[in-house]
């Protein structure tokens, strides 16, 4: 928690504190989720060394089974949802990001300003939809749902 209340305001992004705590809540939660995976891999797997082994293999075949650092092969796309860091990196950009945000931009927009581009025009964003996130969307209430579509 002293992470997020000490660097979110320190990168200028602390506009809202019900999104602050929701990504404290959600860093608390897959936390949560690694310990509770290395307490029962720690029950299931009887020898210190090995379950070692399989705690480390685990964990960070959830990582890359996320899709962020990689591509995944689709024939191992579903493991991207039992991947706890897919669903939290998920609610913590649906909760940083909406479709009113901008950007400064050469050409700009009506809607947006004079050198102002919505957010959901940005490459990063544009990725994050490649991979799966829908976020950031004009006019799609989905898209700043941080549960379950």
């Amino acid at each position: 928690f002293i992470y997020m209340f000490v660097c979110y305001p320190m990168a200028s992004m602390a506009g809202s504190w019900n999104a602050m705590f929701r990504i404290a809540l959600m860093l608390f939660l897959n936390n949560s989720c690694y310990i509770s995976l290395g307490a029962c891999l720690g029950v299931l797997v009887p020898k210190i060394p090995q379950g070692m082994i399989i705690s480390t293999v685990a964990a960070q075949s959830s990582l890359v089974a996320a899709g962020f650092y990689t591509e995944v092969p689709s024939v191992l796309a579903w493991l991207r949802y039992i991947s706890p860091v897919f669903w939290t990196y998920r609610g913590i950009v649906k909760s940083a990001f909406h479709w009113s945000d901008t950007f400064q931009c050469r050409w700009g927009s009506q809607l947006a300003g004079v050198n102002s581009c919505f957010i959901e025009f940005h490459t990063a964003i544009n990725n994050l939809k490649e991979r799966g996130i829908n976020v950031a969307t004009f006019g799609d209430k989905e898209s700043t749902k941080i549960w379950l579509e």
